[in-house]
């Protein structure tokens, strides 16, 4: 049965689960080695049936480095629904998933490398589509995992995996005979989806500088396509969707603390609850006592009302006791998440001073609000050409493998020059040479949904244009390197 995309979302309302609870998935965790490389067998499951896929995995540095190529594989979000993207998932062997990023499918390639890397030892392989990236569990809309099968042949352990989250809607079953026929970029559609999703899940309260990013970059991408701009509309949709799931992670975080917060307060009102009731227990232990010791003729009445109290009493008692273990162990787990993100913060700040110290070796770079900025002098191109000069890219090359080791951090690729010429020629020359930066560095791996790219031309000197040394200081590109989207200076 055929069916396109545009007819698709027109029924996402009639959206169907996944697949049934309780799915086991018969897997096989291969045991990596050191010093060698080992190719992957990957299958497809019904849902990519055209679709092939490559891995190969070799050991370096600590990490076992994933290089995944596939071809013919059709965008996630043709499946309909809440699905956006695929995601690729390490599962150890004990069943354990570990989330290795996102498998951006690009909608105008049918044939893309891409890169990934574990500290596991010993793991399966996992493709599925999903509503966002970064997400905690695997869904059940499979599509591809690995068999036992190796180049060269290696140990393997099979093992169940059934530790899948909850199933997101979809409207179709299969990717076969989708065929996306609207005029609207799927990147775009794809940001649209995040973004819903992330309002859905009341981003905008909880996260509203992430998710005014998401919306900011997603009108920047709508406008692009307006203009019929292919590869802004793709970086700027990109953009939205790393924003949209930024706000998403963040809003989950709040919501796990506040929910928390919120069982505390219901335990202690029910501790509050409790000791009036242990009180009120006690009150009638003790009515029960004098009224026994007043009603003399009337022991064996009063001896059954005393037991009844005493054992009401009791019952309390021990519901208060379970009360106070439940409080103790939610502050406590309280205490643990502070904790963390805490450390979380310790994390970032070592790892923005490693990154200085890491970039300070490839060209000139100073700290500012906005980010790390690395400055790269006009001498790395030709006078009034675009084109960089081998130093250059050999400085750009050690700057994207520090880039790849770092994947939470973005570029913004500014582009200067100084006043000779008109300020058009200038404006449109800058650009260039900000867009020269980007495709060297999308050439070495960085994913182009974390680089920026824009020129400014004469409108900001940081010297006099009237001198020749001025001039030499204005014609620069400078790159700031920082987390989520860097804004303007």
């Amino acid at each position: 049965m055929k069916k396109s995309l545009v007819a698709v979302i027109l029924c996402i309302c009639f959206s169907y689960p996944i697949l049934p609870a309780g799915l086991d998935l018969q897997m096989n965790a291969l045991r990596f080695g050191e010093g060698r490389t080992v190719k992957v067998n990957m299958v497809p499951t019904s849902r990519a049936s055209e679709s092939q896929m490559k891995v190969q995995v070799k050991y370096e540095e600590g990490q076992q480095r994933i290089e995944l190529e596939y071809k013919d594989l059709k965008p996630a979000v043709l499946f309909g629904g809440d699905i956006t993207c695929y995601v690729l998932w390490a599962i150890n062997r004990d069943g354990a998933a570990q989330n290795l990023g996102e498998l951006w499918v690009r909608p105008d390639s049918d044939k893309e490398k891409v890169l990934f890397s574990t500290g596991l030892r010993n793991f399966a392989l996992l493709v599925t589509a999903e509503s966002y990236y970064q997400i905690s569990e695997p869904s059940e809309l499979v599509v591809f995992q690995n068999s036992a099968e190796a180049d060269p042949p290696v140990g393997s352990d099979p093992l169940v995996f059934s530790s899948f989250g909850p199933a997101a809607s979809y409207g179709v079953e299969d990717l076969s005979s989708v065929r996306y026929d609207g005029k609207k970029p799927l990147d775009l559609l794809q940001a649209e989806t995040v973004l819903r999703i992330a309002r859905g899940m009341k981003a905008e309260e909880y996260a509203p500088q992430l998710f005014d990013q998401a919306s900011i970059s997603l009108e920047q991408a709508t406008h692009m396509f307006e203009r019929s701009v292919k590869k802004g509309t793709q970086r700027y949709a990109r953009s939205s969707v790393a924003a949209s799931n930024e706000a998403i992670s963040l809003t989950q975080r709040k919501v796990m603390l506040e929910e928390l917060e919120n069982r505390i307060a219901a335990r202690q009102s029910q501790m509050e609850s409790l000791e009036a009731r242990a009180s009120q227990a006690e009150q009638s232990l003790q009515a029960a006592q004098q009224k026994n010791q007043e009603l003399a003729a009337k022991a064996s009445e009063s001896e059954a009302r005393l037991a009844e109290a005493a054992s009401s009493l009791e019952r309390v008692r021990t519901e208060r006791t379970a009360a106070e273990s439940a409080i103790a162990e939610l502050l406590s787990r309280q205490k643990s998440l502070q904790a963390s993100m805490k450390d979380l913060e310790v994390e970032k700040t070592d790892l923005q001073s490693k990154l200085q110290s890491a970039l300070s070796m490839v060209a000139d770079t100073r700290e500012s609000a906005r980010g790390l900025i690395v400055s790269l002098p006009d001498i790395l191109f030709d006078v009034g050409e675009a084109t960089l000069r081998p130093e250059a890219s050999m400085a750009l090359a050690k700057m994207a493998g520090i880039l790849l080791i770092m994947s939470d951090l973005n570029v913004r690729v500014e582009g200067h020059t100084d006043s000779t010429g008109s300020p058009s020629f200038n404006l449109r020359l800058s650009e260039r040479r900000a867009e020269s930066v980007f495709d060297l560095l999308a050439s070495q791996g960085i994913a182009s949904s974390r680089i920026k790219t824009v020129g400014y031309g004469i409108e900001r000197p940081v010297a006099d244009n009237s001198t020749a040394e001025g001039r030499r200081k204005n014609r620069r590109v400078e790159l700031i390197v920082a987390e989520g989207v860097i804004a303007e200076g």
